[in-house]
């Protein structure tokens, strides 16, 4: 084996090895799917999920600004997981 072979064996095994060490330490986060790990070609990604919480808030729209805001509940709605 050439030594750039080897040095790129190398790189791909210590990534290979880091993402085996995240799934270990983030088992619990995994399991419930708050974060997904993926490698592809000794690269690692990695997808947090992120929740939070609003407090319920009344707001009063004016008629003049009904028509923007109803266009924007409709993309919203578009993008909506």
């Amino acid at each position: 084996m050439s030594p750039s072979c080897k040095q790129n064996h190398r790189k791909w095994k210590k990534a290979s090895n880091t993402y085996k060490e995240l799934l270990q330490e983030m088992k619990g986060e995994i399991a419930q799917g708050q974060i997904t790990i993926t490698e592809l070609k000794g690269k690692l990604t990695m997808d947090v999920s992120i929740k939070f919480f609003l407090l319920p808030v009344k707001a009063t729209v004016k008629k003049e600004g009904l028509g923007g805001f109803k266009e924007s509940c409709r993309d919203s709605e578009k993008y909506a997981g």
